[in-house]
């Protein structure tokens, strides 16, 4: 090479997997077969680190795509088997500092057997196109500094992976052998990945509302109740589709019977909506949900359809009332009933009101003789509209259905 010139070489050299860093060196005239002032510049050389392997449906995870290999990167094993991918990708991987950003509340990095610092592995995956059939395998080697044989389970550590949308660490799946260090998961997707001891041991709390009625533990419901549930946890809950679960008599509610809003981003307090169809008879619910540190909630209610016509009233809300008041009352029948009226007597046993509709009511699909769980307001006034005088009053709710009656008295009291 000319003293002026420069000189560029593509080599393909096979990188052993056991090795994770090399040095190499580049000569000048090594047979010194050329005049030089100065040989002592003509060696120089370079530190290269190996982060980045194959995956090929045929072999899986493999380096000289001539078998399946595991990957090993110093503190770190990964590994995917034959027919477990769609296509050909490449994997990198990137040994990352827990700087402040990645810090979260209540949780305590944990340092690998190897290094003196916290960090965590990044796995990114390049082609989109080619997808995971099955979960590839990671292990971690964790140091003992953290735990002993007699630490109890909640204090060990514990795998989590960052979560870009909602910015936090989400726990994983995972399994610690205390005897050797070895943390092992089975993984879907790549991403950042790092071992913590969490301090939150408190599930998060679950609450259920069917056509607008709290339930506790069992309930009267139409065929097609909506149901209302409210999730809370004070560390954040994971809200992966994955980690809600309705299920209904055993069986998984589909998904799109489940309305989970998109715009959740992070959130202590989380709503959903699901739409079972029931048929007449007893039916169980159970509803499952995970926080960001793997505490998880389990609830049960048993839920009963009954199509023999029948009437319950819970009663009215506020009482006393100034302005006005809910009558609220369930309805069990085939289909819509007959007729549904709420009259308001005096304590002499006069006649003052008769309510069949209000303001919600008067919309479509808000029968109030609809089967289910129903509302009406009372605004406080007589047939011709004037606010009648503080006092007792009685309510009497009646139901008509093919012939049948049924009904029942509330005392209601006005005070303004």
């Amino acid at each position: 090479v000319d003293g002026k010139d420069s000189l560029t070489v593509k080599l393909d050299f096979p990188f052993d997997l056991n090795v994770s860093s090399y040095k190499i060196y580049a000569a000048l005239d090594p047979q010194k077969l050329l005049p030089d002032f100065n040989r002592g510049n003509n060696l120089d050389s370079s530190s290269i680190q190996v982060n980045m392997f194959n995956l090929v449906p045929e072999l899986g995870s493999t380096y000289k795509n001539v078998s399946n290999d595991t990957i090993k990167m110093g503190d770190f094993q990964f590994w995917l088997g034959a027919g477990e991918i769609t296509g050909s990708a490449a994997v990198s991987y990137e040994i990352n500092d827990i700087t402040t950003s990645f810090q979260q509340a209540g949780l305590t990095p944990v340092l690998l057997r190897n290094l003196d610092k916290p960090v965590g592995l990044m796995l990114t995956k390049f082609n989109d196109e080619a997808k995971l059939t099955s979960p590839f395998l990671l292990n971690l080697q964790l140091s003992n500094t953290h735990y002993d044989s007699t630490t109890s389970a909640e204090k060990l550590p514990k795998l989590y992976r960052w979560d870009e949308r909602m910015q936090v660490w989400l726990q994983q799946d995972a399994v610690l052998d205390t005897s050797c260090g070895c943390l092992t998961a089975r993984l879907q997707e790549t991403g950042f990945y790092a071992p913590f001891i969490s301090s939150d041991n408190q599930p998060p709390r679950i609450e259920l509302t069917v056509d607008g009625r709290q339930i506790r533990s069992k309930s009267l419901v139409s065929p097609n109740p909506v149901l209302n549930i409210v999730f809370e946890d004070e560390s954040g809950l994971n809200i992966d589709r994955n980690r809600i679960r309705v299920m209904v008599d055993d069986a998984v509610l589909p998904q799109e019977k489940i309305f989970i809003p998109d715009s959740v981003q992070q959130s202590k307090v989380m709503g959903i909506t699901a739409y079972p169809d029931l048929d007449i008879g007893q039916h169980s619910l159970q509803i499952d949900v995970k926080d960001v540190n793997g505490n998880e909630s389990t609830k049960n209610y048993s839920l009963k359809v009954d199509d023999a016509f029948d009437l319950k009233v819970f009663g009215n809300y506020p009482n006393p009332f100034s302005d006005e008041t809910i009558f609220s009352y369930y309805i069990t029948s085939r289909d819509i009933i007959d007729d549904l009226e709420i009259r308001i007597f005096t304590t002499s046993g006069r006649l003052i009101k008769r309510i069949k509709n209000d303001m919600n009511t008067i919309t479509p699909g808000n029968d109030p003789r609809r089967v289910g769980y129903n509302e009406l307001i009372w605004d406080g006034t007589d047939e011709d509209g004037n606010q009648v005088a503080n006092g007792v009053y009685f309510a009497l709710v009646r139901a008509k259905y093919e012939g049948k009656e049924r009904q029942e008295i509330l005392k209601v009291a006005k005070l303004k």
